[in-house]
């Protein structure tokens, strides 16, 4: 290799290690979390709903969004009991990309029960379990 091209993939190099490890100007902002785990410390109830969904839902299964949409309908406390109706029907106004991604299914309140995230007494109704935090594990 000639001293050009030596020079030139060096370059590349540095650019691509820059975007990767971030080590230029733009460093990221700490988000407000565990230093042991990925779990947030504190989640905002104050928030819409659909702000709330955009912040804490990324990367979360149909499930766990599940778990968590019922968790801002109630403000984080267990024993409220919502039906699934009403989770339905808000959920699916938010099936943009960036929110919850797409339609309802039937199949994630089963799954996030037998999890141990949410709890139902009575057929058609949920309530959120003590160990619900535990989806952002």
């Amino acid at each position: 290799m000639n001293e050009k091209t030596t020079k030139a993939i060096l370059t590349r190099l540095e650019r691509l290690e820059r975007a990767v490890f971030n080590s230029g100007k733009n460093k990221p902002v700490a988000k407000t979390t565990d230093t042991k785990s990925s779990q947030p410390t504190k989640l905002d109830f104050g928030l819409n709903e659909k702000n709330f969904i955009k912040i804490y839902a990324k990367g979360l299964s149909g499930p766990k969004k599940f778990t968590l949409l019922l968790a801002h309908m109630t403000k984080g406390k267990t024993g409220s009991d919502i039906e699934v109706g009403v989770i339905s029907s808000k959920w699916n106004k938010m099936k943009a990309k960036n929110l919850l991604g797409y339609t309802f299914n039937g199949k994630y309140p089963n799954e996030a029960v037998t999890q141990g995230w949410v709890d139902s007494k009575k057929y058609g109704f949920y309530h959120l379990r003590q160990g619900w935090m535990s989806i952002f594990d």
